[in-house]
């Protein structure tokens, strides 16, 4: 394996799946806890811009994570309402290539679910000749936290709104258009996921049968 490759890789999927939702998320906090006096709260502590930069970039990847870890609840969730099976038109060639690979003992165990295909990601991500499924993954990733950070950004300006009686500016135009993104992105999340599995399983299929 390309160590340095490997390594240009986490450090744009950190920054794209985890800095980028988790400052997204502090942006609508801050919409929320200082509305209507940002300006002076930002010219207050314009003397500390690097340090809070800094602070910012740490404190949103941590974040980020934060909203990763919900982000794998909601998806829980949704695999329990929506149950999903896998279907294929080259199911043969599929158990096929899952024999040929040798991760399978059994052949009762060839099942093709959502624990098979993780596996034959972990194999092809791995390989220099598969390595845009990485790509794919990583959009996937990015788009399931933006989608966590708007929707739990927004259901918190909603309960606070609610239940202490705090008047945002622009309120509900802002929780309509912050309901709307994360629609978006739940749909690009989906859609990236769809994408990244068939392109795993083909990729397996053509690793493990040519």
């Amino acid at each position: 394996i390309n160590m340095s490759g490997f390594l240009e890789k986490i450090t744009l999927y950190d920054l794209l799946g985890y800095t980028i939702p988790g400052f997204v998320f502090f942006l609508i906090m801050l919409y929320g806890v200082y509305s209507t006096d940002t300006l002076v709260l930002l010219e207050t502590y314009k003397n500390y811009n690097g340090f809070l930069a800094i602070v910012l970039l740490v404190a949103s990847y941590l974040v980020g994570i934060a909203m990763s870890e919900l982000g794998r609840i909601v998806d829980w969730i949704i695999s329990k309402v929506f149950t999903k099976e896998y279907t294929f038109d080259n199911m043969e060639s599929i158990k096929r290539a899952m024999a040929n690979s040798k991760f399978w003992e059994e052949q009762t165990d060839m099942e093709v679910n959502t624990i098979a295909i993780k596996m034959m990601y972990s194999d092809i991500q791995t390989d220099e000749n598969y390595k845009r499924i990485h790509n794919y993954a990583s959009a996937g990733v990015m788009y399931k936290n933006m989608f966590t950070s708007l929707l739990g950004g927004n259901i918190i300006l909603l309960f606070s709104h609610m239940f202490f009686g705090i008047n945002y500016p622009y309120f509900n135009i802002c929780f309509c258009v912050l309901l709307l993104l994360a629609l978006i992105f739940l749909v690009r999340w989906k859609r990236f996921e769809g994408k990244t599995n068939n392109y795993t399983i083909n990729w397996f299929i053509k690793k493990y049968t040519n």
